[in-house]
Order: C-alpha cells, then structure tokens, then sequence
C-alpha cells in the first residue's frame, strides 16, 4: 500500500573514495611529514617552538595537529 512508486534509477558508478585505512592514514602533505619528524626528534617540543621551526603560525599548527590527530599519527596531550 505505502510502497515508494519508482525505484532509483542510478546506481553509484565509483567505489567510495576513501576504501584504503592505509590511504587515509598518510599524511596528506610534505608539512605534516616534517610535524610528524621534529615530533618524533623532540616529543616535548611547545607549540610555539614546532611553529617557529616550520615558519608557521601557532594556528595553523593546531589546524595540522589536529588532522594529525584524526589520523592517528599523534595522540593528545589535553
């Protein structure tokens, strides 16, 4: 009685974009490698001085740490 009148008449063509974990866990620029690196050399490193070293402000640190972070590559000290 409530059933819909048409079916839908595409199909999706392309698998999903993102179907590799392994794609989607690299980093996605030569910036985040070298976050990544100085990282691993200095685990302790402020913000301010990770940014100073990169040539890059405090925030667009954090907007990089936080792709890191969804990512998996780093975890939260907060």
């Amino acid at each position: 009685l409530n059933e819909p009148l048409n079916e839908p008449l595409n199909e999706p063509l392309n698998e999903p974009l993102n179907k590799n974990d392994d794609e989607t866990r690299k980093p996605t620029n030569g910036r985040q490698e070298a976050i990544i690196a100085i990282i691993r050399e200095t685990p302790n490193i402020r913000r301010d001085i990770l940014a100073q070293k990169l040539n890059i402000s405090v925030a667009t640190l954090g907007r990089e740490l936080k792709v890191l972070r969804e990512k998996g590559y780093i975890g939260s000290t907060e």
